[in-house]
């Protein structure tokens, strides 16, 4: 374990080069979601010769330690949303086990420079002036599927399906076949557009 903690320093110091010096927004992109994915800033020896380990939903925690600025990893989540998706869990989880309260982990965390990881919170804005957490810098679609396991949209979804009985719904259905017989995808593609348009049109 100790072998591949020494090993994970030489990838955890070369990636906090690369959020110091990277220059294009997809190249941060590219250096943090590689981070996420090689494990390697789950356990490693820092340069002080201590053993720094983070939980499974604490990668961004990893990322206050390494100097990362909230407003920058916003920024880089939300350019490239299908890749944000992949962090969505390893920011959140209401498990102990998998995710402490950000004080327990600055308590547990063995600073190179004597800096608590809270205070490096609250330098690097992910946290208020009070030391509140502010919501993740992942976007909220990728939350919310890592969360319920499906999209906001298909949960907006089932909350419909669930509001219409059964009996109206088989109705609707039967009138939408009969609507759809007939039409090309360019038909209904713009049957669609004058739905969107209706749906988005002020109440009378």
């Amino acid at each position: 374990m100790a072998k591949n903690a020494e090993t994970n320093w030489q990838a955890v110091s070369e990636f906090m080069s690369e959020l110091q010096n990277a220059s294009r927004l997809a190249a941060l992109v590219d250096a943090v979601v590689d981070m996420y994915e090689s494990g390697a800033w789950r356990e490693y020896t820092d340069k002080t010769g201590s053993l720094d380990r983070w939980r499974e939903c604490e990668y961004d925690y990893f990322l206050i330690a390494c100097g990362a600025q909230y407003p920058d990893v916003e920024k880089l989540l939300t350019w490239d949303r299908a890749r944000a998706a992949e962090l969505a869990s390893a920011m959140a989880s209401d498990d102990e086990q998998r995710r402490r309260p950000l004080d327990k982990a600055s308590a547990a965390w063995h600073s190179p420079t004597g800096t608590p990881l809270t205070e490096l919170a609250r330098q690097n804005g992910w946290t208020t002036a009070a030391g509140a957490p502010r919501v993740s810098p992942v976007p909220a679609r990728a939350r919310t599927l890592a969360r319920h396991g499906m999209t906001m949209d298909e949960q907006a979804r089932q909350r419909r399906e669930q509001k219409i009985p059964a009996e109206r719904r088989s109705q609707l259905g039967d009138r939408l076949d009969e609507l759809a017989s007939g039409l090309s995808v360019l038909e209904l593609r713009y049957v669609r557009d004058l739905l969107t348009a209706k749906l988005r049109a002020p109440n009378d």
